[in-house]
């Protein structure tokens, strides 16, 4: 089992996972039953978090497994830790942007299921990093919040 390789050799397992995720982004819910949020969560690496990534670009694992299991805090945390690496921050602000995208909207009600304070922290943090990488994806994730379809899914433009 690939999850079970995680603790012998997590950059081949995350590697492993990566690939079938490409191919078949269904395997996400897999992953998701195995406990694998957990198990890569705890790998504290960038290509551990790229793997929740990919996988929460599956809408139904976003909303069934890491909605729950994934704290919008310490993602916030991870983005503004003045150590962390460059690559761990930008594999963070890629689980904040699907959580942006996948996460709300999850029925027809306003209610936003992206913890605010914790994005916002975040997107401070990038900004203020003068990195232009953590920049640019920071000003993508707030594209992607402020924009009038995630506001508002079910109502159109001129009903806003």
């Amino acid at each position: 089992n690939t999850l079970n390789d995680l603790a012998k050799k997590p950059e081949n397992a995350c590697k492993v996972l990566l690939g079938l995720l490409t191919n078949d982004p269904s395997c996400a819910m897999e992953l998701g039953r195995l406990d694998g949020i957990e198990k890569l969560w705890n790998q504290h690496c960038a290509l551990a978090l790229q793997v929740i990534a990919c996988a929460c670009s599956y809408t139904p694992f976003v909303r069934t497994f890491a909605a729950s299991q994934i704290s919008q805090s310490k993602l916030a945390d991870i983005v503004d830790n003045r150590e962390g690496s460059l690559e761990y921050k930008m594999a963070a602000l890629s689980v904040w942007l699907r959580f942006v995208m996948y996460l709300d909207n999850v029925d027809a009600t306003s209610e936003s299921h992206v913890n605010g304070a914790s994005l916002v922290r975040t997107c401070r943090a990038a900004l203020q990093s003068q990195d232009p990488r953590l920049i640019q994806a920071a000003l993508e994730i707030l594209s992607s919040w402020t924009s009038v379809d995630n506001e508002a899914p079910n109502k159109s433009k001129e009903e806003i």
